[in-house]
């Protein structure tokens, strides 16, 4: 994992800010897809699909 150090008084502050903005959200994105790939399973397969993701 890589962390984004910015502080306001930072000539590009606003540039490291709006490449921390879009980070989030490619990761929201990710997150939102696999969010829905679980959530499908667990609609179609029940019991058994949650079982599967927790071992």
């Amino acid at each position: 994992m890589s962390f984004l150090r910015a502080h306001i008084d930072d000539k590009d502050f606003a540039s490291r800010f709006a490449a921390l903005q879009q980070m989030k959200r490619e990761q929201s994105v990710d997150v939102n897809e696999a969010v829905a790939t679980i959530i499908d399973d667990v609609r179609a397969r029940g019991d058994l699909a949650l079982i599967e993701l927790t071992q």
